[in-house]
């Protein structure tokens, strides 16, 4: 089995300011930059899985959709060093639970919807330094990719950001 990430990725312009916020984070703290995406489940998943189907079927009927931004936030978690917490949605919670019903050993993932902003090991008030920094411009943040992610079992160092690679994406709407 194969460790797949199924990422939620922000529509233009979002995308590109959050991946230059990202790529800057990532040159001062000497971290990897990464794609920006909210995980929408992770886990083992068998090769004899079609990806491009299970995708299929877990974006129809769901366009493009906008997350309400609660703020940055940080933690002592490498997945979660700073971030920008988001409000779940039922269209969110649709598409997490349609993927998960197509691939019942995610059910252990537990959803919590963000965006990480910088995947690196800092001191608390580094971390909470970079938070209060960063300002959103906007309250809402609009979304229409999927993607399936191949990624380490295990996420804690920067040589697990370097080994994440697309497999497979899917535009919502299509």
């Amino acid at each position: 089995m194969a460790h797949v990430s199924f990422w939620l990725v922000p529509s233009e312009p979002y995308r590109s300011d959050f991946q230059d916020l990202i790529a800057r984070l990532a040159q001062t703290y000497q971290a990897t930059p990464f794609l920006p995406h909210v995980t929408l489940q992770s886990g083992p998943v068998p090769e004899t899985v079609d990806l491009e189907q299970v995708m299929a079927a877990a974006v129809q009927g769901i366009s493009g959709f906008t997350l309400e931004a609660v703020g940055v936030q940080q933690s002592p978690v490498f997945a979660k060093t700073v971030f920008v917490q988001l409000q779940s949605s039922d269209v969110l919670l649709q598409l997490a639970q349609q993927i998960r019903q197509a691939l019942p050993d995610l059910a252990g993932y537990q959803l919590n919807p963000h965006l990480s902003l910088i995947y690196q090991t800092l001191d608390p008030g580094v971390r909470q330094g970079v938070a209060d920094a960063i300002e959103l411009p906007q309250a809402q943040i609009a979304f229409d990719e999927v993607q399936a992610v191949a990624a380490p079992d295990a996420f804690q160092t920067q040589a697990d950001v370097r080994q994440l690679r697309c497999l497979y994406r899917r535009n919502l709407g299509a």
